[in-house]
């Protein structure tokens, strides 16, 4: 029979009794014989696999009574795995069978035997002496019991193996770990899980070169108390989970630059080294802290971790999830906080996870489900059919009413208080941003009135404070201030070109030599003044003052017809001239006598109220002239 092609070969649980392998099996990378009846393995067994040299075989072996191995059987045979589990009956049987193997070349030897194998060996390390005439490269011993707690006084002398496992073994290891370091020189993968305790001690910085370390289930000593990993800068995976270390300085895990995975889960953190003692761990992508007993994260714990990928926050006694602790995690899509004691989370929390994450797990938390966590609870029926992980966890713990009733249930409830209650925001907050936009400029002036508002005692020592276009400055000058200054009764005027003090802001001018030193206030109302920011300040100001004193009397003279379209974008004054009486400066002898007699009476007395205010005309942008016919007899 000729199987130049196969490549697996299974014949497991037969009653084959020898290890003879045909020469037509040129192209086998899996053989698994296990739980066959092979006692001894002769010389010219395996010749056909020595002269192929079918370096890819595994070759499955485990659960055969061996009791005998020829030596020289395995010499110049390379494969890539040998598993030896449950084939010997004693530690002596092992120790002679491993000797008879020397100048086997294998990538990955499994020795051992099973968890569940009714019959313990115990061995001491001298046992495990034949492994140092082979060449290896991952080592796997499991299920053994090395006797009289002396593994840390036999080396472990195989120099090319880079894995050692050696987990579920009830070892005892001193001083960990002089006897790997000294005889192990290119190790990077150590496995000493589901042990019974271990030592560490200085000598185990001699194991720089590392890359995978794992000790979960096995306690350890010293671990959190002194900086251990201080030189492991290569390590990439370390496993710490229940092996009941208590970290207690914050350079717990300097030194593990590469370090992309932690597991610490079942560990005790003290709360002042939280904010630091990551801050070396800046490669890492998973972050296993379940079941630690945090109650507080502060807000720099994961600062450093800007790659972190995977967090697992379960089973501990968080009364809070800050989003601030949250935000440096730019690349985390992954989060379990299940198994806490917060209530609810913040909007900050809710809107990091909705903005980064793919998947979060909240079960098992006591939420509050009253009103006033409602948007939390919409959140939760928004986000239940996208990301969260809720199975039948995720569940009111109160009100009593409703505990154990599930998150996405509950949000039916209070939906009308929250409808009508959004409802009356949402309209109080238009009514006051449409009144702050139409007045901000009115309480923009007055609130820097009222600064300047204090002293009420300031001298009027102008009779009128004269507010106009610099582009009319020569009408003032020609007309107002002769006719004012020089006439009878005499009025002081106050003009920005003549009597601001220079140096200071126009601001303050406007304010104190102006407004608050005069009695009355002139406005010169033209299409300049209309166009001019500083008239429209002015005359605001002036108002606003107005308001405030409740004396400043405001007399307006419209020098010439402006456009309504203009003029409407002034509100102030728009309102203003429908409102009030204002003076008009018209061609004609008669009419320019009577409008300086009654400017003086005005300015005199203040009664600018005996005038009628004329209308603006809303259809050509010109001042109407139609007035009052009463008035008219009276100018």
């Amino acid at each position: 029979m000729q199987l130049p092609l196969l490549k697996e070969l299974n014949v497991a649980k037969n009653l084959l009794k020898s290890l003879f392998l045909p020469i037509y099996l040129s192209s086998l990378h899996i053989l698994d014989l296990r739980a066959n009846q092979i006692a001894n393995i002769k010389e010219d067994d395996l010749d056909n696999l020595r002269n192929t040299k079918l370096s890819n075989l595994s070759l499955i072996l485990s659960q055969n009574p061996l009791t005998n191995i020829v030596p020289g059987s395995f010499r110049s045979i390379s494969l890539h795995m040998l598993h030896l589990k449950g084939c010997f009956s004693s530690a002596n049987v092992m120790e002679s069978n491993l000797k008879a193997m020397s100048g086997l070349f294998v990538e990955k030897l499994v020795i051992g035997h099973y968890r569940n194998y009714l019959k313990t060996i115990d061995l001491k390390s001298e046992r495990v002496e034949g492994l140092c005439n082979m060449n290896i490269e991952e080592l796997t011993i499991t299920g053994m019991h090395f006797s009289q707690n002396t593994f840390h006084e036999y080396p472990i002398e195989v120099p090319n193996l880079e894995f050692l496992d050696l987990s579920r073994n009830v070892l005892n290891i001193d001083k960990c770990c002089l006897q790997i370091s000294d005889g192990i020189s290119n190790l990077l993968h150590l496995n000493l899980s589901y042990n019974r305790q271990v030592v560490l001690y200085s000598v185990f910085l001699n194991l720089s070169h590392l890359q995978s370390l794992d000790f979960s289930h096995t306690e350890l000593t010293n671990v959190g108390v002194y900086p251990i990993f201080v030189l492991m800068d290569k390590l990439i995976y370390l496993d710490l989970s229940n092996t009941k270390s208590h970290f207690s300085i914050q350079c717990s895990f300097c030194g593990l630059y590469s370090l992309q995975v932690l597991k610490v889960s079942h560990s005790v953190f003290e709360t002042n080294i939280l904010a630091s003692v990551f801050k070396d761990l800046k490669e890492l992508r998973l972050l296993d802290m379940s079941s630690c007993g945090l109650i507080y994260i502060p807000v720099e714990t994961f600062a450093s971790l800007k790659l972190l990928q995977k967090l697992d926050l379960s089973n501990n006694k968080l009364l809070e999830l800050q989003g601030s602790v949250l935000n440096p995690l730019n690349d985390l899509t992954i989060l379990n906080v299940s198994s806490n004691s917060f209530p609810s989370l913040s909007s900050e929390t809710t809107q990091f996870i909705s903005q980064n994450l793919s998947e979060v797990d909240l079960s098992n938390n006591p939420f509050d489900c009253s009103c006033n966590q409602m948007p939390f609870l919409l959140w939760v029926y928004e986000q239940s059919n996208r990301r969260l992980r809720f199975s039948n966890s995720l569940k009111c713990q109160t009100p009593e009413y409703l505990q154990g009733t599930q998150l996405s249930e509950v949000n039916l409830i209070c939906n009308l208080t929250i409808y009508v209650c959004f409802g009356v925001f949402v309209v109080i907050t238009a009514i006051a941003g449409g009144m702050f936009y139409c007045y901000k400029q009115k309480y923009f002036h007055l609130c820097y009135l009222l600064q300047t508002h204090n002293n009420h005692n300031v001298e009027k020592e102008y009779d009128a404070f004269v507010i106009h276009s610099s582009l009319d400055e020569e009408w003032v000058k020609e007309h107002l201030v002769p006719k004012l200054e020089d006439g009878a009764p005499r009025f002081q005027l106050c003009l920005h070109y003549r009597d601001f003090i220079p140096g200071i802001p126009i601001t303050t001018n406007i304010v104190n030599e102006g407004i608050r030193r005069s009695r009355k206030a002139l406005i010169i109302v033209s299409q300049n003044f209309i166009e001019s920011k500083w008239c429209s300040f002015e005359f605001e100001m002036v108002m606003s003052w107005q308001f405030l004193e409740s004396q400043c009397g405001i007399i307006v003279i419209l020098l010439e017809a402006v456009n309504m379209a203009h003029l409407k974008h002034m509100l102030g004054l728009n309102k203003y001239l429908r409102k009030n009486t204002y003076l008009k400066w018209v061609d004609g002898y008669v009419e320019r006598k009577v409008f300086w007699r009654r400017l003086r009476e005005a300015l005199q007395k203040g009664d600018e109220s005996k005038l009628c205010a004329p209308q603006l005309d809303n259809n050509n942008g010109d001042v109407c002239e139609e007035q009052n016919e009463h008035n008219r007899m009276k100018l």
